[in-house]
């Protein structure tokens, strides 16, 4: 499937989606670390590069994903301080995509391209994968 084509069926599947895709993929990242926390650790670091690829969080992203914000930002995060971290880290995304892109290349194909396929799912949340968050997932894929 050509990549536009695949974008477009991202945004029309359903955001409940996400969670159980993530929760399949977790074993396999487990797999290439350490532990059950550095794994959780590889996801969140891919779940936030995908929320910053257009340098803003969408309200509809953060409900979806405040449950496991605690993990990687404290109980407290509110939407505001969210957006005011996204802010704060845009300037980091780069370096980001290249640590991602590192930890990628480790995996299996097939862990990989689900990797990538959480990462759309999370670009689609607000029901459009954005230029910005196109260009994040190529320089992911590319």
């Amino acid at each position: 499937m050509r990549f536009g084509a695949l974008c477009k069926e991202v945004e029309r599947t359903d955001p409940a989606l996400l969670e159980g895709k993530a929760s399949e993929i977790l074993p396999e990242l487990e797999k290439h670390v350490r532990n059950k926390r550095s794994g959780a650790i590889m996801l969140g670091t891919f779940v936030v590069g995908a929320m910053l690829a257009d340098k803003r969080v969408d309200e509809t992203e953060f409900e979806l994903l405040k449950p496991r914000f605690g993990k990687f930002f404290g109980d407290a995060a509110s939407y505001d301080e969210c957006v005011e971290i996204t802010r704060n880290a845009s300037e980091g995304v780069d370096l980001l995509v290249e640590g991602v892109k590192d930890v990628l290349a480790e995996l299996d194909e097939d862990v990989r391209e689900q990797v990538v396929l959480v990462c759309l799912m999370i670009c689609a949340i607000d029901g459009k994968v954005s230029s910005a968050e196109k260009r994040w997932i190529k320089r992911l894929i590319g």
